[in-house]
């Protein structure tokens, strides 16, 4: 899992959920719901008393966070939304993050208590039937292939998941690659190169995110559980 510096320009594009409500109302999405970036932030800030970057104290005074940061040294927060995928097995959010010394911080020396901090969206357990593989009953029907997509320094507070999910499949009914390995290259640099979120014209890769993209053939081979193969491009 890739790491953030708190100090790094990566972190300042992180910016705290309720900051990033502009146009569709505060900590809303465009259905009027929260969405999962604000719901993932308020159960950070619970626990830490800070925004997931740490940059600042986000906890009214008169409340303590439920972990004191000075006997941490990692904490990870995964937020699953079994519902959230009509094609797979649920959507993820995952903070990961590291802690400055105790020394440190009773110090006073650091302002922020993280040394790094990652943020991590996955799609689990697509189901699409794909044209994939060698033999000639593989080239004359589709067969189940399984794709789980992990996005690493995942910088978006929007709900992105459906638009995303939307675009795996599709790549996926396009395909008639004979390897798992070629499909898993294109689906990850399709990815970095032409997706896009609203209105933006910048290109995943030039966002810096990582992707890894798993795939199994579950039907492909007798007597043993599937064939499958992990690709990461832009690591």
């Amino acid at each position: 899992m890739a790491l953030f510096s708190p100090s790094s320009s990566s972190s300042k594009k992180t910016e705290s959920a309720a900051a990033q409500g502009k146009g569709k109302g505060e900590g809303e999405g465009g259905n009027g719901a929260p969405r999962t970036a604000d719901v993932f932030e308020i159960l950070w800030v619970k626990m830490t008393g800070r925004v997931v970057d740490g940059s600042c104290v986000a906890l009214p005074l008169d409340q303590v966070p439920f972990l004191d940061a000075a006997r941490l040294r990692s904490l990870a927060l995964t937020l699953h939304l079994p519902k959230a995928s009509l094609l797979g097995a649920g959507v993820s959010l995952t903070a990961t993050a590291c802690f400055q010394d105790a020394a440190d911080l009773t110090a006073g020396v650091k302002k922020n208590p993280l040394r790094s901090y990652a943020r991590t969206l996955c799609l689990h357990g697509l189901h699409v039937p794909t044209l994939v593989g060698v033999n000639p009953n593989e080239r004359a029907a589709k067969q189940m292939v399984v794709v789980d997509v992990e996005i690493d320094r995942f910088d978006v507070y929007e709900d992105i998941h459906t638009e995303l999910e939307g675009a795996v499949v599709k790549i996926l009914e396009l395909s008639s690659f004979e390897t798992l390995e070629a499909l898993g290259t294109h689906i990850a640099n399709k990815i970095l190169d032409e997706f896009r979120i609203g209105d933006s014209p910048q290109p995943m890769r030039e966002r810096g995110w990582q992707i890894k993209v798993c795939l199994e053939k579950p039907i492909a081979v007798p007597f043993a559980d599937c064939p499958s193969v992990e690709v990461r491009v832009n690591s």
